[in-house]
C-alpha cells in the first residue's frame, strides 16, 4: 500500500532523530511559524509548502520556485507507527528502488533528481551516526545547485567505517576538519561499490606530497578500483545533472537547468503520492475550510510529466538590475562586478541595463523561454543563435550576425554551442 504525506511523525523510529529540535510543542521555530500564521493549512501542507521556500530561498538567484508544482488538501493523520519505514535505509541501491521505484512509481532518473538533494544540509554523527557534508564547504551546504554531483565525481571516494552499521565513504585527499561524506545509496548510482569492495572510486587522483588519494591510514586502495554500475539510467542522470565540460572532465559547467528540471517532475510526483483531488493554488486569497480529503492509494503511475516549475530568470517588464545577486559560488556580487569581470552572459537576466540587454538577451545569454532571446530561440536555458538558412529579421539572431537580404541566415563555421 501506498501512503501519502500525513503531517505525521513516528517520533520512535530513529530515522527520525534530531526532527525534534525544528519541530516540538514548545519553541521550535518552524512550529512557531506555523501555530502563528499558517495554522490555517494542514502540518502535511504547511511542510511541503515549507520546503518548496527553502529550497527557492537557497538555490541560486532563487532560481527553482516549486510554487506551480504545490497542491493542497492533504489530511494530518495523528498517529503513525513505523511510517519511518518508508523511508530507504542508507546500505545499497536496492533500498532506494523499493521505496522510489516499487512504491512511489518514479523512474531511475527521478531518484536520483531527488537524492540531488543532499547538497543541501549535513549529516550529525548524533543523529543518524554519519558525519559531514555531501559538497566542498559549510558554505556551499546551504547552497541548493547541482553541486552534490559534481562532488561523486570529482573525488577519491574511500569506505569509511567499516564493520559498522554506519559504514559510508569519504574523500581519501583530506579533509581538513570538514568531513565529505556519501552513503552507498549515494555512491551505487554511479558505481559498484559490491563487487571490488572495499574499493576507491577514483585511483587516478594524487595528493600535492604525489601520494595516491586513495591510499589513507586506515587502507591502501589505489590498486582496487570502483567499477561502473550496471544501472545505466541511474548512471546517466548522474552524469546528466553533474554537467561536465567537453574539454575537461575534471571540470563542470554552471547549468543548474537539466538538474532543476528533473528534480521538478520528481517532487511533484513524490509530495502528491498518496492523494487524490488534491486541489491547486488560487490566484487570490479566498478563505476556504480546513481540508477533508482522506488519503488514497494513488492511480497506477503514468509517464513521467512535463515539468511545471518556474524559473523566473528573465529581465522585467520595467527593465531595472537588480540590486545584488548570489553566483554559483555562492558569492555576493552585484552589476557592477558583473560589468567589471566581463560576465554579462551568465548573468545578463539580472542586470538587462548594465548589460544593454532591456529588449532581449543576446546568444549564450541565461533564458527560459524563446521570447526572451533576441534570436528567439533558447536551448537548454541559453540563448542560442541561428544557423544558415534558418529564418531571421535581423543580424543579432543569426551566428554569423549577417541576416541576408532573402530573410535567412548566412553561414558560419561552427554553429551554437552551449557555454562552459
Amino acid at each position: 500500500m501506498k501512503m501519502g504525506a500525513d503531517g505525521c511523525i513516528d517520533w520512535q523510529h530513529e530515522a527520525n532523530s534530531g526532527l525534534n529540535t525544528i519541530w516540538c510543542d514548545d519553541g521550535c521555530p518552524l512550529t512557531q511559524i506555523y501555530q502563528e500564521k499558517y495554522s490555517l493549512m494542514s502540518r502535511a501542507d504547511f511542510w511541503v509548502a515549507s520546503a518548496n521556500a527553502v529550497i527557492k530561498l537557497r538555490s541560486p538567484n532563487n532560481a527553482l520556485d516549486l510554487k506551480t508544482t504545490f497542491k493542497w488538501g492533504r489530511v494530518d493523520a495523528d498517529q503513525c507507527p513505523d511510517s519511518a519505514l518508508r523511508l530507504p535505509g542508507a546500505s545499497d541501491c536496492g533500498q532506494v528502488q523499493d521505496v522510489f521505484l516499487n512504491r512511489l512509481g518514479l523512474t531511475w532518473t527521478d531518484a536520483v533528481a531527488l537524492i540531488g538533494a543532499h547538497t543541501l544540509g549535513r549529516g550529525s554523527s548524533g543523529f543518524s551516526g554519519h558525519d559531514g557534508i555531501w559538497v566542498d564547504t559549510d558554505s556551499e551546504s546551504t547552497i541548493f545547485d547541482k553541486r552534490y554531483y559534481e562532488e561523486v565525481l570529482r573525488r577519491a571516494w574511500v569506505p569509511r567505517n567499516e564493520g559498522t552499521d554506519v559504514q559510508d565513504w569519504t574523500w581519501g585527499g583530506g579533509n581538513n576538519g570538514s568531513p565529505r561524506f556519501m552513503l552507498n545509496t549515494d555512491m551505487c548510482l554511479l558505481f559498484d561499490i559490491q563487487t571490488a569492495f572495499p574499493c576507491c572510486s577514483r585511483t587516478d587522483l594524487t595528493r600535492t606530497d604525489g601520494t595516491n588519494q586513495c591510499d589513507t591510514r586506515n587502507s591502501f586502495l589505489s590498486g582496487t578500483q570502483c567499477g561502473r554500475t550496471t544501472n545505466e539510467e541511474a548512471a546517466s542522470a548522474m552524469l546528466e545533472f553533474a554537467a561536465q565540460r567537453v574539454d575537461d572532465p575534471n571540470r563542470f559547467t554552471n547549468d543548474n537547468v537539466p538538474f532543476f528540471t528533473a528534480f521538478s517532475v520528481a517532487w511533484e510526483i513524490a509530495t502528491t503520492n498518496g492523494w487524490d483531488s488534491l486541489q491547486e493554488l488560487s490566484l487570490s486569497c479566498v478563505p476556504t475550510g480546513s481540508p477533508t480529503q482522506l488519503p488514497t492509494a494513488p492511480p497506477t503511475p503514468g509517464p513521467t510529466q512535463s515539468p511545471t516549475a518556474s524559473f523566473s530568470l528573465s529581465p522585467t517588464a520595467s527593465c531595472n538590475d537588480v540590486d545584488s545577486f548570489t553566483d554559483n559560488n555562492g558569492r555576493t556580487r552585484d552589476c557592477q562586478w558583473v560589468i567589471t569581470n566581463q560576465r554579462c552572459q551568465p548573468f545578463s537576466h539580472l542586470c538587462p541595463v548594465s548589460c544593454g540587454e532591456c529588449d532581449c538577451l543576446a546568444q549564450k545569454s541565461v533564458c527560459t523561454s524563446s521570447e526572451d532571446c533576441c534570436s528567439g530561440s533558447c536551448v537548454s536555458g541559453q540563448c542560442a543563435c541561428l544557423v544558415k538558412g534558418e529564418s531571421c529579421s535581423s543580424n543579432e539572431q543569426c551566428c554569423s550576425d549577417l541576416c541576408r537580404d532573402d530573410g535567412t541566415c548566412a553561414g558560419k563555421q561552427g554553429a551554437f554551442e552551449t557555454a562552459a
